[in-house]
């Protein structure tokens, strides 16, 4: 008796490679690549589309554990907030491409995804990168000032030692290095009569990093800036998040049509990529490829 059991579809009809690359279109990771929405109307959204096209989302991240957090009443991290404005964003991006198509029944689809106010306001807080746009946050805005005027002052203080005629001699190059988040210099050995600071590291040739001296009481502002604007991050977390808690419906139901729409646009970019066309079957089903 034959106790081995059967090959996954995908494998006897010799199409693992086939569908490994057209997963490779999605935004989001993800196990199974069936359709859950109606089949029809997939079909029909793909047709009315198709000459219009779709472009791609941003990838994202499994929306499970944000919903979950939310559901327990904790805060969630700044790149976790981020996830859902990328959904936001990318809905809305549809939204205004296809604004002059209200024949469409994908534009009924996409036109019953109404934005409370709270989300039309989170989507201009962030900028391309998933950080808080100067302007979003007083506070933050002259934190982010401060640090930056730091490391300028941090960085003259490199220079200024890195072509000091008094430094020369122990110099291995004029180059600013960064060792542990400092820039810093190379020296060789018997700097200290020269120069006072801190050895952040030895390199393999044996020479040292070294912070200096007046360098280093600006670094510790640094730090305690970067420190600063951790927690007002964090605090602006924990009041978006509670914001967030009264929307799980509408986050729920979000994550839901993002991932039916990357559903639809990995299909319609897959099959432009490759030239390949959609065929609607003959007979009932519940899932489509």
């Amino acid at each position: 008796m034959n106790n081995t059991p059967p090959k996954p579809l995908e494998e006897s009809l010799d199409l693992k490679e086939f569908i490994a690359l057209f997963k490779t279109f999605f935004a989001k990771e993800r196990g199974s690549i069936a359709l859950e929405n109606d089949l029809k109307q997939a079909f029909t959204y793909l047709n009315e589309v198709d000459a219009i096209g779709l472009i791609a989302p941003k990838s994202v991240k499994e929306s499970d554990l944000i919903l979950i957090k939310l559901t327990k009443l904790g805060t969630l991290h700044l790149d976790e907030i981020y996830e859902i404005v990328k959904r936001l964003h990318y809905i809305v991006i549809l939204q205004n491409a296809f604004k002059n198509f209200t024949h469409l029944k994908f534009y009924e689809r996409l036109n019953a995804i109404v934005l409370p106010l709270f989300f039309k306001d989170l989507i201009p807080l962030f900028d391309d990168d998933g950080k808080i746009k100067q302007g979003a946050n007083a506070t933050l805005d002259a934190l982010n000032e401060s640090l930056s005027r730091l490391k300028k002052e941090s960085a003259k203080i490199i220079r200024n030692y890195a072509h000091s005629k008094e430094l020369a001699p122990y110099l291995v190059d004029t180059q600013s290095h960064f060792k542990h988040g400092h820039e810093c210099l190379l020296l060789k050995s018997g700097f200290s009569s020269a120069i006072k600071g801190v050895v952040l590291e030895r390199s393999a040739n044996g020479y040292f990093y070294l912070l200096p001296e007046s360098a280093q009481k600006i670094a510790q502002k640094i730090a305690q800036i970067d420190n600063e604007i951790d927690c007002c991050i964090s605090e602006m977390c924990q009041t978006l998040s509670h914001s967030l808690q009264k929307h799980l419906l509408f986050l729920k139901f979000l994550f839901k049509e993002f991932d039916f729409l990357d559903s639809l646009q990995a299909r319609l970019n897959f099959a432009k990529a490759y030239n390949l066309e959609f065929v609607m079957p003959s007979f009932t089903q519940k899932k489509w490829f």
